[in-house]
């Protein structure tokens, strides 16, 4: 990939297959694994397997070859797939990171993986460099009847801190994420299954939580707020509980091969009514979708740019006439929340005239009455992953006048 990449006569570099899976010791007899395996193969009979054992503390051994270096290991990287058990939690507290004005967002993680190669990824600066999928979706099954449960408290807390404060939070407070992992870990052991059982387990266990958010309060402010916790949780029941299954992934790009998303619709929608997913993506692959029945409770958000940014930054991923070809299809079968984003804009030469036409394309191609909401972003130029962009894509002309963004 980062071969072809090189030539001067291409901008666009092409996603390949899978060329090789890793088999960590704990997923070596999974059916699953041997299932994705199989899948895998079909899409390229050459796709290498191998399996690695476990190091210390029961970890499992993930490793590249030690003789590459650099922009190397990522692109070994974009073709390897680890599969693995899950040893932390699948359900977790989005922290949101950064100055941003966002809800609450709960993750729900069945991988880390993109096989996408979209030159201005924020993935090149994830705390994770693997691809991976998990196998243990018995030990999901277990954790995900709690959380509609969860996610009431959490709303509950948050409107706690809120008012002991005195202050309006546009995000979840600092450390919320953490604290409430714990809280959810204890909630699991109590087996808090109902409301009231989780109007009851609230007051004893609250105070560590704003201990652990670093929260001031007096203790006489508590208890009046305490006292309130019965009606904080009957106006947060109206909120409801959306999975995201997107964080550091886009899901539908290896469906193929892992066939996630097809375990969301035959395993975890029909038993967890309370429970929701939402999927972000900029791949159009339809056979799950309109195979099974959205009802109402999946929302897919379709990532659209011009076909200029979509051949010259975004390779791998769909064109831009599947992706609404998709919306369509959906949108005429009814079931789904369909939600747009434009994300990110790049400024290039003639960038207003190409997303002029691509507003007109989208408007011209489905139905904008019923899309509830459309996101607008720019590219998230973390802490030096302008290095890291510029190493894995030397080729790339996303900085040529030092303006990436509009």
């Amino acid at each position: 990939l980062y071969d072809l990449g090189q030539n001067e006569n291409s901008t666009r570099v092409e996603s390949t297959e899978i060329k090789r899976i890793v088999i960590t010791n704990t997923a070596k007899d999974s059916e699953y694994a041997k299932e994705v395996i199989k899948r895998a193969r079909k899409l390229n009979h050459k796709v290498e397997v191998s399996y690695t054992g476990t190091g210390n503390n029961d970890t499992d051994i993930l490793a590249f070859p030690s003789q590459l270096q650099g922009a190397e290991n990522y692109w070994y990287m974009k073709e390897t797939l680890f599969v693995r058990e899950r040893k932390t939690p699948f359900i977790e507290t989005f922290p949101s990171p950064g100055d941003i004005v966002e809800n609450l967002n709960t993750a729900l993680k069945l991988g880390f993986h993109c096989r996408s190669t979209c030159h201005y990824c924020y993935q090149q600066k994830a705390p994770y460099i693997y691809q991976e999928i998990f196998t243990n979706f018995d030990k999901l099954k277990k954790e995900i009847i709690y959380e509609p449960f969860v996610h009431r408290a959490t709303l509950v807390i948050w409107s706690v801190i809120s008012f002991l404060t005195e202050r309006t939070f546009n995000r979840i407070p600092n450390d919320l994420d953490k604290s409430i992992s714990k809280f959810r870990a204890s909630a699991i052991k109590a087996e808090i299954l109902d409301n009231s059982s989780m109007i009851q387990f609230l007051p004893e266990n609250i105070t560590q939580v704003l201990i652990d958010c670093k929260i001031d309060f007096k203790e006489q402010d508590l208890k009046k707020e305490i006292a309130k916790i019965p009606t904080y949780y009957e106006m947060n029941k109206k909120t409801p509980l959306w999975l995201w299954v997107s964080e550091y992934s886009d899901i539908l790009a290896i469906e193929p091969i892992a066939k996630q998303m097809e375990y969301i619709f035959t395993d975890l929608l029909p038993v967890n009514p309370e429970v929701n997913f939402m999927v972000s993506t900029k791949t159009a692959d339809e056979e799950c979708f309109l195979k099974y029945d959205g009802q109402n409770r999946v929302m897919l958000n379709m990532n659209l740019s011009p076909e200029e940014v979509i051949y010259k930054y975004e390779p791998g991923t769909s064109p831009l006439d599947k992706r609404l070809d998709l919306i369509k299809k959906l949108q005429d079968k009814g079931g789904y929340i369909l939600r747009l984003s434009f994300e990110p804009m790049i400024n290039f030469e003639g960038w207003q005239e190409a997303y002029k036409n691509l507003v007109e394309t989208v408007s011209q191609s489905i139905d904008l009455a019923s899309i509830p909401a459309i996101v607008l972003g720019s590219i998230r130029l973390r802490d030096r992953l302008k290095t890291e962009i510029v190493r894995n894509y030397p080729w790339t002309d996303l900085f040529k006048d030092e303006e990436a963004c509009v």
